[in-house]
């Protein structure tokens, strides 16, 4: 009799253990499925910081080299620095890599020092180099900021965009 009652104890055991294996393997699937979903998402950040960092682009170089340029309502250096740092930003966020990134980053500084030694050329405007300093300023401040949210988000979910393939 005790054989038999530990007999049916060991397969309600073994029938506990199948069900929490269900159970388990359901929750990591939905896990997946969500950091999947969440992948995607992130995906699709990246690619609206790539397609925004155009129109930002153009909208900068114009007010650089217009001759009448942004009204004066705020700082000249803080116009400056709020421009580049909205184009490091996306540079940064737009880019998988962090080298890609700093490549990017470095090529925005150069061209906000070739769009101030542009102004020479525009009438009514004045090359400085505290704008270009501003400028170099504000793209290092936006990628390091955006780096800094992308960067754990990359190490916490290696796979799908932030990686190779997948």
């Amino acid at each position: 009799m005790s054989t038999d009652l530990q007999g049916g104890q060991s397969h309600r055991a073994l029938a506990l253990a199948a069900v929490g294996a269900q159970n388990r393997d359901r929750r990591k699937s939905a896990g997946k499925a969500s950091s999947l979903r969440f992948r995607r998402f992130l995906h699709f950040l990246r690619l609206t910081a790539a397609v925004l960092f155009w129109p930002v682009l153009a909208v900068v170089l114009w007010y650089s080299v217009v001759p009448s340029g942004v009204p004066a309502a705020v700082d000249d250096k803080l116009q400056h620095f709020a421009a580049y740092f909205a184009l490091g930003w996306l540079a940064a966020a737009a880019m998988r890599d962090r080298r890609f990134a700093l490549v990017a980053g470095g090529m925005l500084i150069a061209l906000g020092g070739g769009v101030e030694l542009a102004q020479f050329a525009v009438p009514d405007r004045e090359a400085s180099f505290a704008d270009a300093f501003a400028n170099a300023v504000g793209v290092i401040a936006g990628a390091l900021a955006a780096r800094a949210i992308v960067e754990p988000l990359r190490q916490r979910f290696p796979a799908g965009i932030f990686a190779g393939r997948g």
